[in-house]
Parts: C-alpha cells; sequence; structure tokens
C-alpha cells in the first residue's frame, strides 16, 4: 500500500505533513463532493468530475514536473468550481474548501504473488489486511491496481479468460461487501 506517487513530468502536491503525490483528477473530483459543496443528486457528480479533471490536466500540462503545496491546489480548485458557478463564494466554502487524504494505492499483483500461485483464499486474506490498513491510516479513496495481472496470476493463466473473468468479479464483489463508510466520510475503493 503506498500514496500515488508523482510519475515522470507529472505535477506534483507537497501534503500538509511533506508528502508528495501525484494530482488526480478523480482525487479532486471526490473532496469537493465530500466538502459538501455539490449535491450528488443535482448533477455535482459529474460537476465535480468535470471541474476536477480539468485542474489536474491543466496541473500536468502547465506544471508539470513542479511540486506545488497542497494550499495552492486547493485555492486553484476552489476558484474553478466558483468560476463555473457550481461554488457559491457567498456560502463561504471557497475558503474552507481541503482537498481529502490522497488515494492509497494497493498493487494486487504484488498480494497475489505474496499469496502464491493458485491460492485465492490468501489473496482475499491479504487483500483484507491492506484495505483493514488504509482504513485505519485515515484513506479515503483506495485504489486497486493491476487487476488483470493480479487475477492471470492467481488462476496461472496465460490468456484472459472466462475463468479470469468470474474472479475478477468475485475480488470486486469481495470489495463491494466490506463494510466500508457510507455518506458523509464515505471511502471509495477503485479496481483497475
Amino acid at each position: 500500500m503506498r500514496l500515488n506517487e508523482m510519475s515522470c513530468g507529472s505535477a506534483g502536491i507537497r501534503l500538509r505533513d511533506g508528502r508528495i503525490c501525484e494530482v488526480s483528477g478523480r482525487w479532486f473530483a471526490l473532496s469537493l463532493l465530500e466538502g459538501g459543496l455539490l449535491d450528488w443528486d443535482m448533477g455535482g457528480f459529474s460537476l465535480a468530475g468535470e471541474v476536477g479533471h480539468v485542474v489536474a490536466f491543466w496541473l500536468n500540462e502547465q506544471r508539470g514536473g513542479e511540486v506545488l503545496e497542497v494550499q495552492e491546489v486547493e485555492r486553484m480548485i476552489a476558484e474553478v468550481a466558483e468560476a463555473v458557478g457550481i461554488l457559491p463564494k457567498e456560502m463561504g466554502c471557497f475558503e474552507s474548501f481541503q482537498l481529502l487524504p490522497p488515494p492509497v494505492e494497493i498493487e494486487l499483483e504484488g498480494l497475489a504473488e505474496r499469496a502464491g500461485d493458485g491460492f485465492e483464499l490468501a489473496f482475499f486474506g491479504l487483500l483484507r489486511s491492506e484495505v483493514a490498513s488504509a482504513l485505519k491510516d485515515g484513506a479515503r479513496i483506495i485504489e486497486c491496481r493491476g487487476s488483470r495481472r493480479c487475477v492471470k496470476r492467481l488462476l496461472k493463466a496465460r490468456s484472459w479468460n472466462k475463468r479470469c473473468r468470474k474472479l475478477l468479479e468475485q475480488i470486486v464483489n469481495y470489495l463491494r461487501g466490506m463494510n466500508l463508510p457510507r455518506g458523509h466520510g464515505a471511502v471509495t475503493i477503485g479496481v483497475y
């Protein structure tokens, strides 16, 4: 489990604790939604996504390779949201906007390797432990990466097949079935 680290040419964000991570439109969008600044039911999800991805794209294009302070990035996101009319300045949200903790990445192929070829049950135990550790550390966004390579390793498959698709579905359903916080303070898990 690790923070999303900077890729070559990407803009970085120095967090309040001094750690540096890569910009992410999804992270920005979820932060806008979680802050209660946008209403999910009134198109807020798509608007937050647009603002988040536009700011992330601009930062990577115009400031790629630079490390920006988190307060500067939060100000940029709030200014864009206010400029397009989805963050009313008069509500006082503009000044109080803060990003959620950055996404935490779980490398599924690494878990499959630790579990051993063909040991799906051990894999699920390791996955549960990694998610629990991320939650204990305050993660709000968890990105599970390398799902196809993980599944192929667990099944000892050379190419993607029906069994692979079924196991990937089981992994996704396993994560969905975890008792994670919902509503305000919700945790988002993505499988890629």
